[in-house]
């Protein structure tokens, strides 16, 4: 049978059976030589690949919108005549793959015009399956999905599938390591007489935000909106019911009085949505006090990140998320997972900066956040990056405003 486990298929050859016809085995062993050949010799990305037109061997800059969605329409392609039980293996094991060679290109400052060779790469492996026929190879033949057409509603029932997950325990503490240099930095933009007393986290996840800021301002009432019916569970698990209020809700219609909350936080959630960010951010100011703060994070303009994102999403649409989390957990730690998912499951649409701070110019005075270096995608805490433009396009959007009083 065929273990595919990381960048290798691993054969394993029955050792108890007398009268195994080891002959059937001959056109894997030359199958695994060809997968070993390509995962390791990238030189093999130029060679044509039988029953498609060419990619286009010219390096892709960042605003040609077209070698992504090819290479995932390309790999569906080959994919979709495999039996379920090896193929969503395989799309766990190209998306996180993809990935890693993203964030290694990144941290190493190499051009990202690497991927795109890297790409036709695994185009040419996916159709070595296609062509070899690996679904004889297997006694499951199940095939084809039942596919959801509503993106936004994969990303809410993700989401809330996730989180419970990828926080418990020991986890949960680790990811609040990674929050609290995000909170004391936007802390500090805000001035010291400052007390806030009602605090939202509008889209609140497994509510890292507010713990962290219950130290900073323990007077306060915190409050948590989320879709997530177990995410709202677990919080009400961990939180303190005195100080901490959960509710059920969407970030489009707000379920509080005009002026209600001192400090208001949405961090990393009105892109997931498909209300108008004109619409979603007049929403989030309209409950903040005249004088109070808004703390706001989305995804800026588009990059080769974003594009890999949309590539990531297109090719996991088959693989059931609870699939998907079962294998990335084999192998990663509980943060690296939660953005795997977050990526391959979560709907994601780009604003771009000069038009989101003209929009926030018109609430009150805005102060850009310039994230935390290693943690945050912005040119200031990745100052190092020569291609940030082309790998990340305009990064992460992230700003405090004082509303008007």
């Amino acid at each position: 049978m065929l273990d595919i486990k990381k960048q290798f298929i691993v054969f394993t050859f029955p050792r108890e059976s007398n009268d195994t016809n080891y002959s059937s085995y001959v056109p894997l062993f030359f199958y695994f030589i060809i997968v070993l050949i390509m995962q390791n010799i990238t030189h093999l990305a130029y060679l044509p690949v039988k029953g498609f037109e060419p990619v286009n061997t010219k390096l892709i800059n960042k605003y040609n919108q077209q070698f992504f969605p090819t290479i995932a329409s390309k790999i569906n392609f080959c994919l979709e005549s495999i039996p379920n039980e090896v193929q969503f293996e395989i799309r766990c094991n190209i998306a996180y793959r993809t990935q890693y060679m993203f964030d290694y290109l990144g941290r190493t400052n190499q051009s990202p015009e690497i991927l795109h060779e890297y790409m036709k790469t695994v185009l040419l492996e996916c159709d070595s399956y296609r062509l070899l026929n690996v679904s004889e190879s297997f006694n499951d033949k199940t095939i084809g999905a039942n596919l959801e057409t509503d993106i936004y509603k994969i990303t809410r029932e993700s989401f809330n599938y996730m989180w419970p997950k990828t926080t418990r325990g020991n986890d949960y503490k680790n990811s609040l390591k990674m929050v609290k240099p995000r909170v004391d930095q936007f802390i500090s933009l805000i001035d010291r007489t400052f007390k806030p007393l009602s605090i939202l986290d509008s889209g609140c996840g497994p509510g890292r935000y507010l713990d962290c800021l219950s130290s900073i301002y323990p007077d306060a009432t915190f409050h948590g909106l989320d879709q997530g019916k177990d995410i709202l569970k677990s919080n009400r698990d961990r939180f303190d019911p005195s100080r901490f209020q959960f509710h059920s809700g969407h970030v489009n219609k707000l379920p509080f009085d005009d002026n209600a909350m001192d400090l208001v936080l949405s961090v990393g959630v009105l892109h997931h949505v498909k209300d108008p960010i004109e619409q979603t951010i007049k929403e989030h100011l309209r409950v903040v006090k005249p004088g109070g703060y808004f703390f706001v994070f989305i995804v800026g303009g588009d990059g080769l990140e974003m594009s890999m994102w949309s590539f990531l999403r297109e090719i996991m649409r088959p693989v059931p998320k609870e699939i998907a989390h079962q294998k990335f957990a084999d192998y990663f730690v509980a943060e690296r997972v939660q953005g795997l998912l977050d990526h391959c499951y979560g709907e994601y649409f780009l604003t771009n900066r000069d038009m989101f701070e003209s929009l926030l110019a018109k609430y009150g005075e805005f102060q850009k956040i310039p994230g935390i270096s290693g943690a945050d995608v912005t040119k200031e805490s990745m100052s190092w990056d020569s291609f940030f433009d082309e790998r990340y396009g305009e990064g992460h959007l992230r700003y405090l405003i004082k509303k008007n009083g």
